[in-house]
């Protein structure tokens, strides 16, 4: 993931973005050369999809259609595909929770600040049984600007309904010239593959600790780097592992905890929590020696075994915010202790 300097400018977050696919900041590979697939993880994942009453290559088609009633502003269409009693969870700078098909027609419509939004799938996983992994984009229009915002949003199946969802936004901190949105989305349900998978989770921990001679050969030498959020494209683990060394200092304890993880043929999808000390100038901003915490989302593509493609989804603030918070007030003294002291 890259992080990018604060500022006065909109680009905090060049070096957030650092942060998330920086397990993947490795050297280049060598063409040809042979992956060794790592020890099976043990930490916790998702179930492997299987056979199910439910048909969720439908329910797919239902989330696309919520989406697509965004775009063309049916506030309350895009509420009906879920169940009367939806959670919906929002991941930003802060978590936000909405309960209901009402209130979450009202959070849709508190959203749509822009003149006009459109909205894309690109994919949609199965992540079990009982999970939908939507993969997409929103660009918002006003007047001439245009700005993009990537989510992955993550829906839970109960009973043949939709009844949570919890959506990490990645919002562009600059104005796009690229407004395309995907095209009909992919609805991708295969088998899980382990070894994909544990590769996958080892670049979060070779990352953490720093050991990059652990993940050298696991990517393609054509491997490309997508984050909207910072509005970062990278070509080739050489350019992007130069970008990662320049922007990650301010954070060197930087930490990734994956919190759940899923396979589905080509494709990973890592839900993760990220953390960091806050020890060397970020920017104009002298060290805090403040701690970060934020959630973020990385979808993986493999192409012959090694790893093609990645694309980070972070709220790019998320950093700043914390970084810039008032510091805490000390707690107020008790007034029966000022009465004691008094006494004495």
């Amino acid at each position: 993931m890259l992080i990018g300097p604060l500022s006065s400018r909109p680009v905090p977050s060049l070096l957030l973005a650092l942060i998330l696919a920086a397990p993947l900041a490795s050297a280049a590979c060598q063409q040809g050369a042979e992956t060794t697939p790592p020890a099976e993880s043990k930490r916790k994942r998702a179930d492997r999809p299987g056979d199910s009453s439910v048909d969720l290559e439908a329910l797919s088609r239902e989330l696309a259609k919520s989406y697509s009633a965004l775009s063309d502003g049916d506030l309350e269409a895009a509420a009906a595909v879920f169940h009367p009693d939806v959670i919906w969870h929002v991941r930003t700078v802060t978590t936000q929770e909405v309960r209901g098909r009402e209130a979450l027609a009202a959070y849709f419509r508190a959203r749509r600040t822009a003149d006009s939004r459109d909205v894309g799938l690109a994919r949609v996983f199965a992540g079990g049984d009982d999970l939908l992994i939507a993969q997409g984009r929103f660009v918002d229009h006003n007047g001439s600007r245009q700005r993009v915002t990537g989510f992955v949003a993550f829906a839970r199946v109960e009973d043949g309904q939709l009844v949570e969802v919890t959506e990490h936004l990645a919002p562009a901190q600059v104005d796009t010239t690229d407004p395309r949105l995907p095209g009909d989305p992919e609805f991708i349900h295969d088998d899980s593959d382990a070894v994909r998978q544990t590769m996958a989770e080892t670049l979060d921990d070779a990352w953490s600790s720093n050991d990059w001679g652990r993940i050298d050969n696991m990517f393609a030498p054509e491997f490309a780097y997508h984050n909207l959020g910072a509005g970062v494209e990278a070509t080739g683990l050489k350019a992007y592992r130069e970008v990662f060394e320049r922007r990650a200092a301010p954070f060197p304890d930087m930490s990734f905890e994956i919190v759940n993880s899923w396979s589905t043929g080509d494709w990973v999808i890592l839900e993760k929590r990220v953390r960091g000390t806050h020890t060397v100038a970020f920017g104009e901003l002298a060290p805090t020696m403040r701690s970060i915490e934020f959630m973020a989302v990385d979808v993986l593509r493999f192409s012959d075994d090694v790893i093609g493609e990645l694309w980070s989804y972070y709220d790019p603030l998320a950093i700043e915010t914390q970084l810039r918070a008032p510091a805490p007030s000390a707690p107020a003294q008790d007034d029966d202790e000022d009465d004691e002291d008094d006494e004495e």
